[in-house]
């Protein structure tokens, strides 16, 4: 075990000699604490000592220590002062973490008493200081101890410490049943009193109020509540405070006492408890052997009594505080519940939608309209709608958001979107006014709806009607062409009875004319069979691949015009079909004239096969165009969809086709490779052996 350096001893040995006979206590402390310091070498320091026994408080003994510092050790009411009155009561912890930046609190001890508590600034000391420390303290802790500095104390001086006590209770608690029980108990020391009462006023009746007893022996207890009476802490009508008259007396308070409470009370000392001039109750104490009849006495009464009054209405006010705080609280939650709810319907919404101001900077954006730029909402707020929509530097010549600035008014305009040459989206830009009261708009809605669709049925339609109206002229059309084919035919038919055979370029030419008098009549009778509206479907037998001609030679002035070449492969020892014939070579010229729209490039060529196999035809019409991309495949076959570009098709050719095979309980099959060509796969039954069978 080590010991401390000789130097040391003989610096404490001057330290005894100084403290020996100290005429003026504080003065002499300060010299011994300049004398220590400089003994470990340090520059900031303060010394802590305990109340003197006559009453004196505690005082700080400082030197250099932190500039900001200097007003803790100035106020006993400070957080240091507490820390170190704390400390004095638990010498060996330095608890962690506290505010100071104490590096060091040293215990001034004699008789394992601790009668004062040095604090250091600085680096911490090494394990060899600590050891010299003691050296040194120990004389300035006799010195203390001898001086009678800490003796047992008469009832007046456990004055100060009780107000101590009721001091940490206000600075410390926030419970307000501790700080109310620390106030009885230190009222209760200082005036001897044999039981405390605290009565405090309900917040909304000031007729009812809450008891409060704290006995002799401690025990503290909590009442029901009590009808004060209308004269009771503050007379009826009265402002608190507005005069001493307004006070109830000690002898109505004891009569109102007994009466209530039963027992025998003598005499009391009581204080109102008032904060900003608002009754808060009234404290009282009962039989004390000493009264308030000293200024000093009387001062403390009234300074605690303001302290706890002001205390009891901020926590008051604290709680109300909270409880306000929870129901904005409440009230932050149902806001938030409300935004995502309506975000949620906002980013819901099947179209694109977004606000702007009055300088198109965008205020929200719903993911709808984020997607189609393949950004977050929260990336394209703030910034300029044209430019993140559009990538334009300046307004979109034809948006009327501004029109709508400048009168409230509703508009509403249309704009094409094109993907490529053939593909685009058409929407219906729609502005709607955000505006206060009467005050123009501030910001506007822009509601965009695609209505491809919609535009597409509306033009299919039209075109439809268009198409009914030339079905109705070519039927007309064609009876009035088949009067003089008939008479071609006739008069060629007649010719060729009387022209001798012999006569073989007559007969060649005139049977020519034959042919081609039959063929063109063929076309006006399937050019009719199209046109003509049906009820219903008109099965029959027939065959197959004479419908698959039929419709060729409806088609073949289109084939020849195009150069491309058609490719028959058809089984002829098929039985016959029963179906619809006009129907069925409608399904062929459709899926024909497709084949010849998709063959943009020269070589074009459609082959087409039937066979018949275990009840079973089976028809395949394949050209080599520029075939289906594989996302459209699935949609070829609903109504109005087309692939074409705009004004080249209806959408309904596919549809009506898939319709008229389901009515003979067949199927179509599609394959298709872009850049390659398209085959369709028609499937019928043979329903005339089903009959049959």
């Amino acid at each position: 075990m080590t010991s401390a350096p000789l130097h040391d001893w003989q610096t404490a040995e001057y330290l005894a000699d100084l403290l020996a006979h100290p005429a003026d206590l504080p003065s002499t402390l300060t010299q011994a604490l300049h004398v220590v310091l400089n003994a470990l070498n340090r520059e900031s320091a303060a010394l802590f000592i305990k109340p003197l026994a006559d009453g004196t408080p505690p005082f700080w003994v400082p030197h250099h220590i932190p500039f900001s510092l200097q007003p803790q050790v100035e106020n006993l009411a400070s957080p240091l002062s507490f820390f170190a009155q704390d400390l004095l009561e638990r010498p060996e912890i330095l608890p962690a973490g506290h505010p100071f930046e104490i590096s060091e609190a040293l215990p001034v001890s004699f008789n394992d008493e601790t009668l004062a508590v040095l604090f250091l600034w600085g680096r911490p000391l090494t394990a060899e200081d600590r050891l010299r420390s003691q050296a040194l303290l120990r004389p300035l802790g006799r010195a203390l101890y001898t001086s009678k500095f800490h003796q047992s104390v008469s009832n007046d001086g456990q004055i100060l410490p009780a107000l101590q006590a009721l001091i940490h209770a206000y600075t410390n608690a926030y419970d307000s049943h501790l700080l109310q029980r620390q106030y009885l108990q230190s009222l209760q020391t200082i005036f001897q009193a044999e039981d405390a009462l605290l009565f405090l006023l309900d917040d909304h009746n000031p007729r009812l109020a809450i008891q409060k007893h704290l006995d002799a022996n401690g025990n503290w207890e909590e009442r029901t509540t009590l009808d004060t009476g209308s004269t009771f802490i503050l007379p009826s009508g009265q402002e608190p405070q507005a005069s001493e008259a307004a006070a109830p007396t000690a002898g109505q308070i004891i009569s109102w006492l007994n009466a209530s409470m039963g027992g025998s009370i003598q005499n009391i000392v009581f204080s109102l408890l008032v904060s900003n001039r608002n009754p808060v109750g009234m404290a009282v104490l009962v039989n004390p052997r000493l009264d308030d009849s000293d200024p000093y006495r009387k001062s403390l009464l009234q300074l605690t009594s303001s302290l706890l009054a002001n205390a009891i209405v901020s926590q008051r006010q604290l709680l109300s505080l909270k409880i306000t705080i929870a129901d904005l609280e409440a009230s932050r939650w149902e806001i938030i519940h409300s935004r995502n709810t309506l975000r949620t319907f906002f980013d819901s919404i099947p179209a694109s939608v977004y606000i702007i101001d009055r300088n198109y900077v965008l205020i929200s954006v719903n993911l709808k309209r984020s997607q189609r730029v393949n950004r977050h909402p929260s990336e394209l707020v703030g910034r300029k709608c044209y430019e993140q929509f559009y990538h334009r530097m300046d307004p979109c010549p034809g948006c009327r958001a501004m029109e709508t600035f400048a009168s409230a008014v509703i508009t509403s305009r249309y704009a094409r979107e094109w993907y490529d040459q053939e593909r685009f989206v058409e929407w219906e830009i729609t502005t709607f006014p955000i505006q206060e009261q009467t005050n123009l708009p501030h910001q506007v809605i822009l509601f965009e709806e695609d209505v491809t669709e919609k535009r597409t049925l509306e033009a299919s339609l039209i075109q439809t009607e268009k198409l009914a109206a030339v079905g109705q002229l070519a039927a007309g059309v064609a009876h009035e062409i088949n009067n003089p084919l008939a008479a071609i035919i006739a008069n060629s038919q007649m010719l060729l009875r009387d022209v001798p055979s012999t006569d073989r370029d007559l007969v060649e030419s005139l049977k020519l004319i034959e042919t081609a008098g039959v063929r063109a009549s063929q076309v006006v009778t399937n050019l009719l069979g199209i046109a003509r509206k049906e009820k219903k479907y008109e099965f029959e037998l027939l065959d197959l691949n004479e419908t698959i001609r039929g419709a060729l030679s409806l088609v073949n002035h289109e084939l020849v015009q195009r150069a491309i070449e058609v490719k028959l492969d058809l089984q002829e020892d098929m039985p016959e079909l029963m179906a619809s014939r006009h129907h069925l070579q409608g399904v062929w010229i459709n899926l024909i004239v497709n084949g010849i729209d998709a063959i943009d490039h020269p070589g074009g060529r459609i082959t087409i096969t039937s066979r018949y196999h275990e009840g079973e035809f089976r028809v395949t019409i394949a050209d080599n165009g520029k075939g289906i991309p594989r996302e459209q495949l699935s949609k070829i076959f609903e109504p109005f969809f087309t692939t074409k570009a705009a004004g080249k098709g209806t959408g309904l050719g596919l549809s009506v086709c898939l319709r008229v095979i389901k009515e003979h309980r067949g199927n179509i099959l599609v394959d298709s490779q872009p850049g390659v060509g398209t085959t369709f796969t028609i499937l019928l039954p043979d329903l005339s052996a089903t009959t049959k069978s």
